[in-house]
């Protein structure tokens, strides 16, 4: 029996300035470089076929105009409302701890069994 394994990296942000400066390709795509972000392995090749197709057409999507515009207005939208910018996240709050009483099983079963018979 046999594995299709296949990962989806992200560039890291050195390998894009290295990129961008015209850099030798070893030097760009040495380990150090690449950042991994998922691995799948499967045995159906159907199955496989069907992951890289879906992964590819998001990948494809995310590069395009129509989802920057999205973006865009999304970012915008979340600035009129005051809501942190990308990547942030809302301040969290704290509220003082519940102070939890446990009342073990049984407790005062015969008072109430004597209640609920008369």
């Amino acid at each position: 029996s046999h594995f299709h394994v296949f990962s989806i990296y992200q560039q890291s942000a050195e390998a894009k300035k290295l990129n961008a400066g015209g850099n030798d390709e070893d030097e760009i795509h040495k380990d150090v470089n690449i950042v991994p972000l998922l691995r799948f392995s499967t045995q159906s090749l159907a199955e496989k076929t069907q992951w890289i197709e879906l992964i590819s057409q998001h990948c494809a999507f995310c590069d395009s105009n129509e989802f920057r515009d999205i973006q865009a207005k999304l970012q915008s939208r979340n600035q009129q409302r005051g809501m942190p910018e990308k990547g942030t996240l809302p301040a969290l709050y704290f509220e003082p701890p519940r102070i939890l009483t446990s009342v073990p099983s049984g407790y005062k079963l015969d008072e109430m069994s004597k209640r609920h018979r008369s």
